[in-house]
């Protein structure tokens, strides 16, 4: 055709490339923002499927408060999909423009707008740990106080805590829910009052403080409103789901293992009918622990393989880990040892530094000690127990100590080692009001002195824990500690008389 109505065909990309580059920059900018003004005018279904076209278009034509309005609704509408990582380009994409914007408060406000949407993508994708989830929520709430937004606020909060959360920084991430808790108080919003104390109920199991947890979580659930499943501005899974999936994981190691049990299979009921990806994988991911806890192993290791299935196929990061970590231990439990073994080795390099990877050395020791590997099992068990003093306090120490001393009677140490570990396990569990995982420690420890010939104390220590139970008789801790038991009663009575 003839100028200026001409079109242009290109041959190759490069000579496309070449020509571009060939007009001057204003003509350029020109082009573009022309392009996009007759997308807007014209073409409204590309503007509603594609607003990343307008983005480009708009980015390119110096148009930065357009650009980021469509780079903003672009990466919204990926990760409306789940298509995390695209929309967190998009995101980025935007703030890489901000500066532009020539009014502070817009500045701001533009900015506030991007993170907060950043942080959620991070969160689905991501370890909390990572730095890039840390800094954008600091700054986040950074701008929230410029501001005076205590709405978004709140929501910056939440992701400042999840990552303090992630990174073991627990010291740090109950200062941050505290703090998060007043805001929701303050607004007086009940959907984020549910949202802080979960956050906090989760800081306090995770420092082993196991009642004072259930208390947070308890008083979340309280306040939820089961007719309404959307919690605005939330970073991470839904609040009130977290709330059941650790008040199932504390039931279990307060010693109410049949109550744990119904509150993990309610829970994955709901994730599932959430219809919420990153909800699910995290709901599955815990809920497997309670089964496998229960030695109940074809439900716990169906649980693992759903939530394996589900972080990897919607690139769930930060749960991947320890959903890996999970069906290891379900396989190496089930028989497949060195199978397990090689997954939970997986999933513990990819986990990172979260407070919870001390459960996950717990079960490695564990496996490793079913494969004859006591060495192996108590170099676990010392990894976790730094882990646990570096975060001072955790609810898996107490098994920790446990399978410390099962290593070293199996040949790693000494039976006087091993009887220390086991005792500062039952010390450790008493104090957390862990029964569960007492029973387990005196059990252990009650077998050891059996060996050596002290049956009424072996008697004597594990006959209160056990008759301290009221429900779960048919699990496998249970039933040992009951044959344990049965073993011991005639010579101990005998002995006493």
């Amino acid at each position: 055709g003839r100028p200026p109505r001409s079109r242009y065909l290109f041959k190759h990309a490069l000579i496309q490339d070449a020509a571009y580059q060939s007009l001057l920059k204003r003509t350029r900018q020109q082009y573009h923002q022309q392009v996009a003004k007759l997308l807007e005018d014209r073409f409204p279904d590309v503007v509603s499927t594609q607003p990343e076209l307008l983005a480009h278009h708009y980015t390119e034509a110096n148009c930065p408060a357009q650009a980021i309005a469509y780079w903003q609704k672009a990466g919204v509408a990926a990760a409306s999909k789940s298509a995390n990582v695209e929309a967190i380009d998009q995101f980025r994409s935007g703030l890489a423009l901000v500066e532009a914007l020539p009014d502070p408060r817009e500045r701001a406000e533009r900015e506030l707008d991007l993170q907060m949407a950043l942080g959620p993508a991070l969160a689905a994708t991501r370890n909390y740990a990572d730095p890039d989830m840390g800094r954008t929520y600091a700054r986040a709430w950074e701008l929230c106080e410029q501001l005076g937004d205590d709405i978004r606020g709140f929501a910056a909060l939440r992701g400042l805590q999840l990552h303090h959360y992630g990174a073991a920084e627990l010291a740090k991430s109950q200062h941050v829910a505290e703090k998060a808790l007043g805001v929701a108080e303050r607004l007086g919003d009940a959907a984020r009052i549910v949202g802080a104390h979960q956050a906090l109920g989760a800081v306090l199991y995770s420092q082993g403080k196991l009642t004072e947890a259930r208390t947070q979580l308890q008083l979340g659930l309280e306040k939820f409103d089961p007719a309404s499943h959307k919690f605005p501005d939330w970073s991470g899974s839904h609040p009130a789901l977290n709330c059941q999936a650790f008040m199932a994981l504390t039931s279990w190691m307060l010693g109410y293992p049949d109550l744990a049990r119904d509150e993990a299979m309610a829970a994955v009921k709901d994730a599932e009918a959430l219809g919420h990806p990153l909800t699910l994988g995290q709901t599955l991911s815990h809920m497997a622990l309670i089964p496998l806890f229960r030695r109940e192993l074809s439900v716990g290791t169906d649980l693992a393989a759903r939530a394996v299935h589900v972080c990897e196929e919607q690139n769930i990061g930060q749960w991947l880990g320890w959903a890996v970590c999970a069906h290891g231990w379900a396989l190496s439990a089930s028989g497949e040892t060195e199978k397990g073994s090689a997954q939970i080795a997986r999933g513990l390099a990819s986990y990172g530094p979260g407070s919870t990877k001390h459960l996950f050395l717990a079960l490695q020791a564990d496996v490793h000690l079913t494969l004859g590997m006591p060495e192996a099992a108590l170099a676990s068990a010392i990894v976790g127990l730094e882990v646990v003093e570096k975060i001072e306090g955790a609810p898996g120490e107490a098994e920790l100590w446990r399978l410390r001393g099962e290593a070293l009677i199996a040949g790693a140490g000494t039976a006087s080692e091993a009887e220390a570990a086991m005792q500062q396990g039952i010390a450790v569990a008493r104090r957390q009001n862990a029964k569960s995982w007492e029973l387990r420690g005196a059990t252990s420890l009650a077998g050891l002195w059996v060996g050596q010939g002290r049956r009424t104390e072996a008697y004597d220590l594990l006959a209160p824990v056990y008759a301290w139970f009221t429900e779960g008789f048919d699990t496998a801790d249970l039933k040992h500690a009951k044959t344990l038991l049965y073993e011991l009663a005639e010579p101990a009575i005998a002995a006493e008389g």
